[in-house]
């Protein structure tokens, strides 16, 4: 694929019990619209389906599901259902802003064989800080290199291209791209960005990450203990499933490495016993099902059979 200019877009955002999150990020498009977005899909799985705020002058499709398919299968009945040749992707705990979409957009318009895109990510309760700039793999690729993360605005990380590894929050991609991948994973269901982000430069595009752009994630900031397990707090559903994506995903990244399931124990410590501990501390009501979820993810993972593309 030639880069092309992009005529239109459709905003995709899986939803999962944070209406206000998802209504501000709505205000916030509202806000910082561009000419190029035909649509917004909403594929929202919440437990108690509610109505979104309506927002002037923007086509809004809510799509209401009234069981739990996880963040990947969501993103793909968002793909399946967009009219534009381009996909922007926003997790509902975002908030753009007037720089969010035309730089991304650019990088489509100025770049051959581009696959995918992501924007900056700052936290939106302190804009001038880093949640990320770029995700590309570690040395080793047992995880990704967090640019820029939790340090002030960097001007020397900013206004560049990155090769990157995985897309979290939100990216644009070219919907031909995803098709020809097949989609997202949908047996990742929460972590299927780093698998895409492989399937994609194996078929020959580049996957990459614009600093010129920036979007705003609306999570606690860094410093008080635990920030980092909020997610899992508020859904211990979810807790499993990320530590057996995982693995998986490890899985294939590392095919060929016969000691895979020790060095991938090693590696996974860094976040399981932090997450533990949290979980211990922080879980009130929800403890006891968070560390069995955390810990029958482990165990499952362990038991994993090899990585079926």
């Amino acid at each position: 694929m030639s880069h092309n200019s992009v005529e239109s877009i459709s905003i995709i955002i899986p939803s999962h019990n944070r209406y206000s999150k998802l209504n501000a990020l709505l205000k916030s498009i509202e806000e910082n619209s561009v000419d190029q977005l035909k649509e917004i899909i909403i594929i929202d799985d919440s437990d108690s389906i509610s109505d979104i705020t309506p927002c002037q002058n923007l086509k809004i499709i809510h799509v209401k599901i009234s069981f739990r398919i996880f963040i990947s299968q969501a993103k793909n009945i968002g793909a399946k259902l967009a009219t534009s040749d381009y996909l922007f992707y926003i997790d509902d705990d975002n908030i753009v802003g007037e720089n969010t979409f035309l730089p991304v957009m650019e990088v489509f318009s100025s770049q051959d064989n581009v696959g995918a895109v992501m924007p900056s990510v700052m936290y939106f309760l302190e804009p001038e800080l880093v949640w990320v700039y770029a995700t590309p793999f570690k040395k080793g690729k047992w995880g990704h290199e967090l640019i820029g993360r939790n340090h002030p605005r960097n001007i020397e990380l900013e206004n560049k291209l990155y090769d990157v590894d995985a897309l979290p929050n939100s990216c644009m991609i070219a919907k031909k791209a995803l098709m020809q991948v097949n989609y997202f994973n949908s047996d990742l269901q929460i972590n299927s960005s780093g698998d895409l982000a492989l399937k994609l430069k194996s078929a020959g595009f580049r996957v990459l990450a614009t600093s010129y752009a920036k979007i705003y994630h609306d999570v606690p900031l860094p410093g008080k203990f635990g920030y980092w397990s909020v997610h899992g707090r508020n859904d211990p559903n979810r807790v499993k499933l990320e530590i057996t994506n995982w693995f998986t995903y490890m899985r294939e990244v590392h095919s060929n490495d016969s000691f895979f399931i020790w060095k991938a124990l090693f590696h996974s410590l860094r976040f399981i016993l932090p997450n533990l501990l949290t979980y211990l501390m922080l879980g009130g009501q929800n403890r006891k099902k968070l560390m069995e979820n955390l810990l029958l993810g482990v165990l499952v993972s362990v038991r994993q059979p090899k990585f079926k593309k």
